[in-house]
């Protein structure tokens, strides 16, 4: 597959919920980067639609950009609506060096 990220992307493994159309959802937290995050659920979500992804009082908008069948559950790709420095630096433990790479100069 043609890898078209652009951004790094950073591994975890943490529980955590989704918000959509007034349920709450229980996904995986599979990785994070500074645009996205993907996600592993026992149900499909359409691409296309928004929700919001909540993990340790932190609250992330966005939109599903695929979803797979894997197994007997889902894997999604949730584009956010803005940069994920802090999230990462909280999720993922990136190296403070790393995240003052990805400031905009």
């Amino acid at each position: 597959m043609d890898e078209r990220r652009k951004e790094q992307r950073f591994p975890v493994n943490q529980e955590a919920v989704i918000w959509l159309n007034g349920r709450i959802l229980k996904v995986r937290l599979q990785d994070v980067s500074r645009s996205g995050v993907r996600v592993q659920m026992d149900s499909a979500i359409a691409p296309g639609l928004d929700l919001t992804v909540g993990l340790k009082g932190m609250m992330l908008a966005g939109t599903v950009q695929y979803c797979n069948p894997v197994g007997s559950r889902f894997v999604l790709g949730i584009h956010v609506k803005q940069p994920m420095d802090r999230f990462i630096k909280e999720i993922a433990k990136v190296d403070l060096a790393f995240m003052e790479s990805l400031a905009p100069k």
